[in-house]
């Protein structure tokens, strides 16, 4: 006759450094399947590529050094300041100037009529758009402004 041997599963505790982990994984064990399923299938989260980001383009009147309006749109230029419209600075020799209408003129004559074309990239506190605006020659508007001394980068 056979002789029938029975085991006794025997329940063994975990480890107590790991014990504080099982629960974590029954309860959040969804997200790492998730992200184990997004890189098993090779999808990456990726930033839109700049072909595909939405632009603004048209003509655009001047508000002030820094900030435009195309299509009933404001638009402050990114990552440079120019002065207010009615500020003035004072010159090396000490004499006052109206810097804020100075800037506004020059941005007048970089845009010329001409088609403005700008990207964005989120709003101010103002609710205005901020973007990079080039003119049709493709030169970036702000960054030729802080250049010429009519703005200062930030």
């Amino acid at each position: 006759m056979a002789e029938v041997v029975f085991f006794r599963a025997s329940r063994s505790k975990s480890p107590k450094r790991l014990r504080w982990l099982f629960p974590a994984v029954r309860r959040y064990g969804w997200i790492l399947a998730a992200i184990v399923a997004f890189a098993a299938a090779g999808i990456a989260i990726k930033p839109r590529p700049e072909s595909l980001t939405p632009k603004l383009a048209g003509f655009a009147t001047i508000v002030d050094g820094d900030t435009i309006r195309i299509h009933n749109e404001r638009i402050r230029f990114l990552g440079m300041d120019a002065p207010e419209l009615h500020q003035t600075c004072r010159d090396a020799s000490g004499r006052d100037w109206s810097c804020g209408r100075a800037a506004r003129e020059r941005l007048v004559s970089l845009v010329a009529g001409s088609t403005v074309t700008c990207t964005p990239s989120g709003h101010d506190r103002y609710g205005r758009t901020l973007a990079v605006c080039t003119s049709v020659s493709g030169d970036d508007l702000g960054g030729t402004l802080v250049r010429e001394g009519f703005a200062v980068a930030y």
